[in-house]
């Protein structure tokens, strides 16, 4: 149900950059929280960010962490992915106690570049040092729901299920529905060409998302 919120709080809203009027998600200064527009009105999101320590100029790209219920496919804990996926890992106490998490990028980008990151940030499963509260330095905007993340949860596990001939076999009998999301807000450092992820090695073209925009 939307939170309601009165008038005055949304002069206080902004939306940062020129780039950012498309943004499905508002920034509210006055109380450090995320709103989206719905029906009912402007919806409080729940929020998170990594903290990082890095002294290189960062960017903070939101993604969708969403957490969904698999049949078909056992999917709901870290060590399950290890065994999905062929990770080269050596299981560890408590991974079958970590819950798994499906991630998306909120921002847009091409759709092959969508998918790259789609698995990517799925396999990396970030989860340390995440702080429920919106990053201090500077955020792309939101301009991509959280239903394209939705949409995307099966062709998200053809990208890593091993092997891959078990794609065909059993991806049809997969059924996947979202329970509940957070944006989580990942930092980037600033290169002459790319943003990156140093953490996961994520890489992303800076021209390519500057250029998304478009989309």
């Amino acid at each position: 149900m939307a939170n309601p919120i009165h008038p005055h709080l949304v002069s206080r809203m902004r939306l940062g950059s020129r780039r950012s009027r498309d943004a499905l998600v508002l920034h509210c200064t006055n109380c450090a929280s995320m709103w989206q527009a719905t029906q009912q009105g402007l919806s409080r999101v729940n929020v998170a960010h990594m903290s990082t320590t890095t002294a290189n100029e960062v960017l903070y790209l939101p993604f969708w962490r969403i957490r969904a219920r698999a049949s078909g496919i056992l999917l709901d804990s870290y060590a399950d992915l290890i065994k999905t996926a062929n990770l080269p890992k050596i299981p560890q106490p408590g991974w079958e106690k970590i819950p798994f998490y499906f991630w998306g990028p909120a921002f847009k980008v091409r759709p092959q570049s969508f998918l790259r990151l789609t698995h990517q940030t799925t396999l990396s499963q970030p989860r340390e040092h995440l702080v429920p509260e919106v990053p201090k330095g500077p955020m792309h905007p939101v301009n991509l729901p959280v239903t394209e993340s939705v949409e995307s949860l099966k062709l998200n596990i053809a990208g890593f299920i091993r092997p891959q001939k078990r794609v065909e076999a059993d991806l049809p009998a997969i059924q996947v529905k979202a329970l509940r999301y957070l944006l989580v807000y990942l930092p980037f450092e600033v290169h002459h060409h790319d943003l990156v992820q140093p953490d996961f090695h994520i890489a992303i073209n800076r021209n390519q998302l500057a250029l998304a925009g478009n989309l």
